[in-house]
């Protein structure tokens, strides 16, 4: 096999927007960055596979909008419209948000390598000195020579484990921070892991068959599976399931996958053909995500661990580099069917029957 041998100050694993904000900030300052992407697109949970999009002020936080990068490339995506209109104006598979965002990364100076898999890293006194990878697409080994620093923002962190990284997985006890919302012991779970679907209306009716195995339909992320169009809404993201919480987010990823699409049809079968059948009438399931939006893997320990303490009092750190908004975003199983994740709920997400009474958080 052929090996292209290249050389960077920075590299970048993981093409989400933590990555490429952090490959645009490090060749603003000077350095020779390249950013590495498993996948051909951009954008990891928020790009066009899986459509989550950046929210802040416009959506979320009342006094708090985004700024610095992110800032820069949400007005980009703005200005080219690069944005999937629907009602909630939340989700967005747009393919030109990816190209937004290649875009900011070559004027920024930034090699980006689509279609490259990191996989093992060349530790020298306690240093990645070089990334191995395959390029899926010329099937080319590629070696990088690393001047500096390696930035993983993979989302499961596989080369900083594969380095002798420290990481942690599930929750930690309740006797460790003294955090209210931990369980008493600490234990494996993790947050749930979503699938997204688009729905469209149509000119005429549209039945659904639910594929052969397809499960009996049990109420999970929002409790009962909802369906109430607005007047005029002729599209709709759908997103009626979580799962994954009981399990192994990386060794057990095609199981969560199957699950899920399992239960995202047993969810539509359940709005088609028993509670919303004439809201639905004319409504069809139009795609489905093939990536998994996953909301927890490894956690990897720095010189400090934030807490949920810090996230409830508005700790504010002296050696801070970016500010955030959001609440606290806890989902996770459902004592009484593990393979399914309720959403803790807030004031923003009022209890189901499924939910016991609201938590009240601090934004942050």
């Amino acid at each position: 096999m052929k090996t292209v041998n290249l050389r960077a100050d920075v590299v970048v694993i993981g093409g989400g927007l933590p990555g490429v904000c952090a490959a645009i900030a490090a060749s603003r300052g000077g350095a020779d960055t390249i950013l590495l992407e498993r996948g051909m697109n951009l954008g990891g949970n928020c790009g066009p596979e899986i459509g989550v999009h950046p929210s802040d002020g416009h959506r979320f936080h009342p006094y708090m909008a985004a700024t610095g990068v992110v800032a820069e490339i949400i007005d980009s995506a703005v200005k080219n419209s690069a944005k999937t209109n629907t009602f909630d104006y939340h989700y967005n598979i747009c393919q030109q948000w990816d190209t937004v965002m290649a875009e900011e990364l070559k004027k920024a100076g930034v090699k980006l390598l689509r279609r490259h898999y990191a996989h093992t890293p060349i530790v020298k006194e306690g240093r990645i000195v070089a990334i191995e990878c395959e390029d899926t697409a010329t099937y080319k080994h590629v070696r990088i020579d690393v001047n500096h620093i390696v930035i993983d923002a993979s989302g499961d962190g596989n080369v900083s484990a594969e380095a002798g990284a420290l990481f942690r997985h599930g929750r930690e006890g309740k006797d460790e921070f003294g955090e209210r919302m931990a369980p008493d012991k600490p234990d494996d779970i993790t947050l749930g892991s979503s699938l997204v679907a688009l729905v469209r209306k149509t000119d005429h009716e549209v039945k659904f068959t639910p594929p052969e195995g397809t499960p009996e339909f049990f109420p999970g992320y929002w409790g009962e599976v909802n369906f109430e169009p607005k007047e005029g809404e002729t599209l709709k993201f759908f997103f009626p399931t979580e799962t994954g919480g009981e399990l192994d987010t990386i060794e057990d990823d095609h199981l969560i996958y199957d699950r899920l699409l399992g239960q995202l049809y047993s969810a539509w079968n359940k709005v088609k053909n028993v509670s919303h059948v004439e809201e639905s009438k004319n409504w069809e399931l139009l795609w489905v995500s093939s990536r998994i939006g996953k909301r927890e893997s490894r956690r990897f320990v720095g010189d400090y661990i934030l807490n949920g303490n810090d996230v409830e009092a508005g700790r504010i750190f002296d050696d801070a580099i970016a500010v955030g908004g959001f609440y606290t975003d806890a989902h996770y199983p459902n004592p009484e069917n593990m393979e399914y994740v309720t959403l803790i709920p807030t004031p923003f997400y009022p209890p189901t029957k499924l939910m016991k009474e609201p938590i009240y958080l601090n934004f942050f």
